[in-house]
């Protein structure tokens, strides 16, 4: 019944909706998940200073809660790096249906589907190649446990921030991170009040093991867009090496 609650609550949570930003808009049409995935894409400063990009799952929800606007006043303050951004959208346009829980469940399909398709076709897209020292993936609560999953499985990306990261419906992930061949990589890991923190512990304590680059990250907020939207600058600065 708890974990029934649990989820109804995020699933809640998830569904805030508010005003779309600009951006431009990529639909991939994946074989391997059998149907399309919309990205919606940004960059900030000049493309010439560009070094990074930082693919954001929940993508439609984040940029429906600020996301981009933060973004965008955190880089008029000169307070975050040039990047490119990737917002991968978990929700169906045409059904309307949300498949968030099937791709970030710790689904290997959805690993294949960045590796083989969404990297290489976001890259092109935006006409630059990066590495996996500057690839970024980021995820808010179920999505913070999908980054998890992905740094046991894959070496394209080797820097991961996990916001308010609950790994319960992946029962085995602690074992994954322990048994996984991946390792140095940059963490970002938080917590709002009376949200993560148990799971925050359990990933700090399993990844210790793996790399000496992580960073835990105590708010005062709750387990709300609010509060993730809060924190896009500090995670960011740490996942480009700037902390």
């Amino acid at each position: 019944m708890a974990t029934r609650i649990t989820m109804m609550v995020l699933t809640i949570i998830l569904s805030t909706t508010t005003t779309f930003s600009q951006y431009d808009s990529l639909r991939i049409k994946s074989s391997i998940l059998n149907r399309s995935v919309d990205v919606f894409l940004y960059q900030n400063g000049d493309p010439t200073e560009n070094r990074s990009i930082t693919y954001i799952t929940d993508g439609k929800k984040m940029i429906q809660n600020g996301v981009i606007k933060r973004i965008t006043e955190l880089t008029k303050k000169n307070e975050i790096p040039h990047g490119f951004f990737a917002f991968v959208s978990t929700i169906d346009q045409q059904s309307s249906k949300d498949f968030r829980d099937e791709y970030f469940f710790c689904n290997s399909d959805y690993v294949r589907f960045f590796e083989e398709e969404l990297l290489p076709q976001v890259e092109s897209s935006i006409d630059n190649t990066f590495t996996s020292e500057n690839r970024n993936l980021l995820g808010v609560s179920y999505g913070g446990m999908n980054a998890a999953y992905f740094s046991t499985q894959t070496d394209s990306i080797k820097n991961f921030a996990m916001l308010s990261p609950y790994i319960g419906p992946c029962g085995t992930l602690s074992n994954k991170i322990l048994t996984s061949n991946q390792k140095d990589f940059r963490l970002f890991i938080s917590s709002g009040i009376n949200d993560a923190e148990e799971y925050v512990n359990i990933l700090n304590e399993a990844y210790s093991t793996k790399t000496d680059k992580i960073k835990l990250y105590q708010t005062s907020g709750g387990h709300d867009f609010d509060n993730w939207i809060d924190q896009i600058g500090v995670a960011l600065n740490f996942l480009s090496h700037k902390e």
